[in-house]
């Protein structure tokens, strides 16, 4: 595997990969994040009460990643709060997993998610 230069680390966006979320009713497409839309969550979730803090994650996360239908984080959350609890599951674990942010993903192979050596 040939080692990326600056150059082509700038050069890197994110993937147009995406997945079909199969929830019951019909499908909906999700794509993976990008770090700086993690960092923008992250940081929406921090500014959120304590109580809220996970759910305004979840909401961000879900808003940046689906693909079709695009939705604001405050349509994701209307939509989430009287769906079915699996539709919120469903939909992040699809972006977590294009995203490299699945449980075990430093073991699974998914690109970008293995141990950085320390110098």
């Amino acid at each position: 595997m040939a080692t990326l230069d600056k150059a082509a680390l700038l050069a890197r966006k994110r993937t147009d990969r995406t997945d079909e979320v199969d929830l019951g009713d019909g499908t909906v497409t999700v794509r993976g994040l990008t770090r700086g839309e993690i960092t923008r969550a992250r940081a929406a979730a921090s500014r959120a009460d304590k109580a809220d803090q996970v759910t305004t994650l979840d909401n961000h996360f879900i808003a940046a990643g689906l693909v079709e239908p695009e939705m604001t984080v405050a349509e994701v959350a209307e939509w989430l709060e009287s769906a079915p609890a699996g539709d919120s599951v469903a939909v992040l674990t699809a972006i977590q997993q294009l995203s490299g942010l699945a449980e075990g993903a430093q073991k699974s192979g998914v690109s970008g998610a293995r141990k950085r050596s320390r110098r």
